[in-house]
């Protein structure tokens, strides 16, 4: 193969492999206590850098239903709707209050985290988000 060939395959497979959607699967975790399925693909990811995270998610429907057991994911009612903290910021899909009847929800604190995940179980859609209370970014 010609040394432009070479190139040529380096950087495609460069770029391809920086196309995925980066987020930190391990702070997610021990923020959390909740361990996403193998399965979960990561759609986008937002990070203000300064007091919290989202990240949402594709889940297979055999996989979503296993993990709303398995962290005890709760309905949504009218007298408490959740909040994903920063999901504002993303772009390609975000939750709306229109679909909350095919949502499940659950919410656990990790000292000053508090974390939110928010399942959409018709879609395959799960938005999680860690905030943190160092406002000033410290």
């Amino acid at each position: 193969m010609s040394i432009r060939l070479h190139i040529l395959v380096f950087c495609v497979s460069v770029f391809i492999s920086s196309c995925g959607v980066s987020y930190d699967k391990d702070y997610y975790e021990r923020a959390s206590g909740i361990k996403l399925p193998s399965s979960a693909r990561p759609i986008e990811s937002f990070d203000n850098g300064e007091f919290y995270m989202v990240t949402s998610f594709r889940i297979p429907a055999d996989d979503m239903r296993s993990f709303i057991r398995t962290y005890a994911f709760e309905g949504i009612t009218r007298s408490y709707r959740p909040t994903v903290f920063g999901a504002e910021d993303l772009r390609r899909e975000k939750p709306a209050e229109k679909d909350f009847a095919n949502c499940v929800y659950t919410m656990r604190s990790n000292g000053k985290l508090n974390s939110t995940y928010l399942a959409d179980t018709v879609r395959g859609l799960l938005w999680a988000s860690i905030s943190y209370p160092d406002w000033g970014g410290n």
